[in-house]
């Protein structure tokens, strides 16, 4: 036992120490995690709660609006530290079903590249899936009133937590019946619905929704997110092998597996598979949707699957999540370098009072310039259209053109905007 807590140490230190380098260069390459912070800044300078985008993530996002000062840093290492308190929840849980390479298996879930790029962003993900994860803990301790206080505020940092509250009654069932799996359920929707409160009094029933302006990915989009985006090039062959292999050895592997797993909890962690799955069909928006399947899925390899191909499989993750960070830090110091200086060039171009629809970069530069003297938009609506001045709007490229077109209908360059790269290109 002294043993396993010193390596414990030693592996949640490295976890740390795997992530300072990372925590510069704005708040994520996702334009949300941009979202929370300016949230984060308008809850704390007005005192009154605001949304980051709907539905609401209302414990992230007043939580976040206490360190907003630290900028980037402070923001990104609470994902941090979220990534690591999920990771030594799943060392638990693993230690519980007796996994003998559980320490590996909060390795190659700390450097999945899904997790290891969002524990250094300001999104919400990491912090939603710790408390799904110690709700788990809490489940298999046969503790349903903690449980369910867990899983109420990991729905209040994402409300699709929630689907958790199946998989968590079927492991309390086997012990408590109908009793502690209500108190659960209850404890869940209480803790729910209070958080949840500042989010009611502003917006009312408007609240539960969601922004679908984005036009549906290919399937070949999808199917992309979902695997080398979650897995990395490398972690996603590997995962299949491991896959492959559990399968031709089940019926060998199946009662020494089962008999340290037991069924309700082999059925409650394939009904997290499927729930989130389905939640990310619906919505193949984010690799991150994903996150709270990579727990369960290292969880069924590492008891399904020889031993030694589930450690080939870790050290595949730890490559592929190195790859992975790389490239998204790369990207996101470029994206803030050209945002920077779009608008430094687009200030000086129009030096006026104007408005400039610029699409995704919108979050990043009322961050980054909450007091340009132009009004930077998202998109243009025709509610707004009416009221703007001829020749005062500008938009930042093609691409937003198309993008505001498909969206409202509203042709820019039909009314007049001017095309600020084309404008920026012809300058002497």
């Amino acid at each position: 036992m002294k043993n396993a807590a010193v390596w414990a140490i030693i592996l949640f230190a490295l976890i740390a120490i795997s992530r300072l380098p990372y925590l510069d260069a704005g708040y994520g390459a996702n334009i949300d995690a941009w979202r929370v912070a300016r949230a984060a800044r308008s809850i704390a300078q007005t005192g009154s709660y605001r949304v980051s985008r709907f539905p609401g993530y209302p414990v992230h996002e007043i939580a976040c609006s206490f360190f907003w000062k630290g900028g980037p840093i402070a923001l990104n290492a609470l994902s941090a530290i979220s990534s690591m308190s999920a990771a030594a929840a799943l060392w638990v849980i693993a230690r519980r079903l007796k996994c003998q390479d559980s320490m590996l298996i909060a390795a190659a879930f700390a450097f999945t590249p899904v997790i290891f790029v969002n524990s250094v962003t300001s999104k919400d993900y990491l912090w939603a899936l710790a408390f799904v994860l110690w709700a788990v803990v809490a489940a298999m301790d046969d503790r349903p009133l903690l449980s369910g206080v867990l899983l109420g505020l990991a729905t209040g940092c994402r409300i699709t937590s929630g689907a958790m509250v199946l998989p968590i009654t079927v492991i309390l069932f086997r012990k408590h019946g109908w009793r502690g799996s209500i108190r659960f359920v209850c404890a869940t929707g209480v803790i729910a619905c209070l958080v949840f409160t500042p989010v009611f009094y502003r917006y009312g029933w408007n609240f539960f929704t969601f922004a679908a302006n984005h036009a549906r990915p290919d399937a070949i989009t999808i199917l992309k997110r979902a695997t080398i985006e979650v897995w990395g090039t490398v972690g996603i062959s590997a995962l299949l092998i491991a896959i492959t292999i559990a399968l031709l050895l089940f019926r060998k592997l199946r009662q020494r597996s089962i008999e340290k797993m037991p069924k309700n909890l082999v059925a409650a962690l394939g009904a997290i598979v499927c729930l989130y799955l389905i939640a990310y069909l619906r919505l193949p928006d984010q690799a991150g949707y994903l996150c709270p399947i990579v727990p369960v899925i290292l969880l069924l390899l590492g008891r399904f699957s020889p031993r030694p191909v589930f450690q080939a499989l870790s050290v595949c993750l730890l490559a592929a999540g190195w790859q992975a960070m790389t490239d998204d830090h790369n990207e996101r110091v470029r994206t803030v370098h050209d945002v920077k200086r779009f608008v430094i060039a687009t200030d000086k171009l129009f030096p006026g009072q104007n408005t400039v629809v610029v699409g995704g970069w919108e979050p990043i530069i009322s961050v980054l310039y909450p007091e340009s003297h132009n009004r930077y938009i998202y998109l243009l609506s025709p509610t707004e259209a009416k009221h703007l001045a001829p020749g005062s709007v500008a938009y930042a490229s093609e691409v937003i053109r198309e993008f505001n077109y498909r969206v409202y209908g509203i042709d820019l360059a039909a009314i007049g905007a001017q095309n600020v790269r084309l404008a920026l290109v012809g300058r002497p």
